[in-house]
């Protein structure tokens, strides 16, 4: 029972109670309807009263379903596939943060009546714009190493690295610079083939040439540069940042979603 239901309680109590007493001194004929009126007046407007709370309680939590926690759960279902995506590309992409800026930047943050779950989805976001800001400098720092220990180890300026499976034809490679993010060796991508040629992009002066190699002493030699290039992936401690991250968001997700379907079935309570 609310605060003010158990006030209009005490009320009607009080009534009775004077009804009675009253009924002791003054002729019962008259006191009994006079009484009768007062206190069903103010049992009708206390229910009248509750009735109308209800309503307006019921009306606020719709409101907050279609303004906050149903875009939230939406927001949390993308967020899911696109780390899914992530895991299945091999490539850091940004998560979707779109649907919570519109909310804290507008007058719906202010009707977030639960304030645990406010402030648990805030933190949240700001851990998803941390990963966000760590997937672009991934993508640098990958090219980076990529560069920097290719061209040292080939002694060009190189600029790419390419690995086909010569024997489809396709000339599709994986993307080395996510392969070596995610530690996974560009012929675990592949299907597996011994029939391997891989293309070194370099510049030189304004243009970009490949020197191609299928023999297996240099596909063996690749096998040493593909082990330094993925120890500088690990030993970079932001790098090693955002895998925590992806971890950490996976799991905050999922425990933020069960409270926003909470908050959504509270429609079938009233």
């Amino acid at each position: 029972m609310e605060e003010s239901d158990k006030i209009w309680a005490a009320i009607i109590s009080v009534i009775a109670g004077a009804g009675t007493l009253a009924s002791i001194f003054i002729n019962l004929g008259i006191a009994g309807p006079i009484i009768g009126v007062i206190a069903g007046s103010v049992v009708t407007y206390f229910v009248q009263n509750r009735t109308q709370r209800r309503s307006w309680k019921r009306d606020f939590i719709i409101k907050n379903i279609d303004t906050i926690y149903g875009p939230l759960y939406n927001a949390s279902l993308k967020i899911e596939t696109t780390l899914l995506d992530i895991e299945n590309t091999r490539s850091y992409l940004e998560l979707p943060k779109n649907a919570w800026d519109e909310i804290q930047n507008s007058y719906t943050y202010h009707m977030i009546d639960d304030v645990e779950l406010r402030k648990e989805t805030e933190y949240f976001y700001i851990i998803i714009q941390s990963f966000n800001d760590l997937c672009y400098y991934a993508r640098r720092r990958s090219s980076e190493i990529v560069q920097k220990r290719g061209s040292e180890f080939y002694s060009l300026n190189v600029k790419n690295i390419y690995y086909f499976n010569k024997k489809d034809g396709s000339q599709s490679s994986p993307v080395i610079v996510n392969c070596i993010l995610f530690k996974t060796h560009p012929k675990d991508v592949l299907e597996k083939t011994d029939e391997i040629e891989i293309s070194i992009e370099h510049q030189v002066n304004n243009t970009l040439p490949r020197i191609t190699f299928d023999s297996i002493e240099k596909i063996r030699e690749f096998d040493d540069l593909w082990k330094q290039m993925v120890d500088d992936v690990k030993q970079d401690p932001k790098l090693q940042q955002l895998e925590a991250l992806k971890l950490q968001i996976h799991t905050k997700n999922l425990e933020i979603r069960q409270k926003l379907v909470k908050r959504i079935n509270e429609r079938h309570n009233l």
